[in-house]
């Protein structure tokens, strides 16, 4: 059932003004919380088409669990914990979103690619962007009922290790302990986006690190439906710019951006992936984001 701020009408003018499904999901669910986080919301533009539009997963799961991370920083816990209950929820909207689309990934969801202008072009001509608006529409008032659920269900006493995100751990290293409660917000994306292997959540929270440092202290508006559209075609626009580089600089070093590739495996569950982290497991990847980050933004 839709909430107040979530509604058929509401989403679809969400998606068409962003134009893009993971600033969409993100800013929707957040408006149905009555929250409002205008700079974090168009800063996850660039995770539509399955992060920078390489087909992985789509766009709509990483604006949620984003939304997620709003919610769980809000708990009444610290910061470790909120991260598992972030990451608990991310992987159940993951299960959700599997149901209600028959897949995860974008490139099999609209079948086709758009990391060309011939992809694109194919997929706004044949009609897919209206597929992808009715999904959106669909998915996003069962998101919100999904990750109120999971945050109500989570049971941080259930962990047999002290939690830790690879995702926290990189915010902490940027922003110190300052960060710890908003490193909460991306801690649904570890593991490849709650533990499921895809994007590395290093790399993915890094992209909307980039688009904080750009857009926080931009003057308004926000939300521009012409500023998404230079997102889109990426020419001028200094986040989409940018976060390529980032990607390309992360590709340099690990040859690939799937967690599962750099891993060698997917994490069994949050006790699992705690457990690599706190041996270690994720340093490399970590600390050459943290490099890349502190140049991109002049921190540190």
């Amino acid at each position: 059932m839709a909430v107040p701020s979530i509604t058929p009408r509401s989403t679809e003018y969400w998606f068409n003004r962003s134009l893009s499904c993971s600033e969409a999901l993100f800013t929707v669910l957040n408006r149905g919380h009555e929250l409002t986080l205008e700079a974090e919301e168009q800063a996850a533009h660039p995770l539509a088409g399955g992060v920078l539009r390489q087909g992985h997963a789509c766009g709509m799961l990483w604006g949620s669990a984003l939304a997620a991370g709003v919610r769980a920083m809000r708990l009444p816990a610290d910061a470790t914990k909120a991260g598992a209950a972030a990451v608990f929820a991310a992987s159940r909207l993951l299960e959700d979103f599997q149901t209600q689309a028959g897949a995860v990934n974008c490139r099999e969801i609209i079948d086709r690619g758009l990391d060309t202008m011939a992809g694109r072009v194919s997929y706004m001509t044949s009609g897919k962007h209206v597929e992808c608006r009715k999904l959106a529409v669909a998915f996003a008032p069962r998101a919100h009922a999904a990750m109120n659920r999971a945050l109500r269900e989570f049971q941080p006493e259930s962990l047999q290790q002290p939690p830790r995100t690879c995702t926290q751990e990189l915010w902490r290293r940027v922003w110190g302990e300052a960060g710890d409660r908003e490193g909460v917000m991306v801690a649904g994306l570890a593991g490849g986006l709650g533990l499921s292997g895809n994007v590395c959540g290093v790399l993915a929270a890094g992209i909307w690190a980039l688009g904080l440092h750009l857009y926080r202290d931009r003057p308004a508006p926000r939300h521009s439906f012409w500023k998404a559209l230079t997102q889109e075609i990426g020419i001028g626009d200094r986040l989409a710019q940018a976060a390529s580089a980032l990607r390309r600089a992360f590709l340099d070093r690990h040859g690939s951006d799937l967690c599962r590739a750099i891993m060698a495996g997917r994490f069994a569950d949050p006790d699992d992936h705690s457990r690599f982290v706190a041996e270690g497991g994720c340093r490399e990847v970590i600390e050459g984001m943290v490099e890349d980050l502190k140049q991109r933004t002049k921190r540190g």
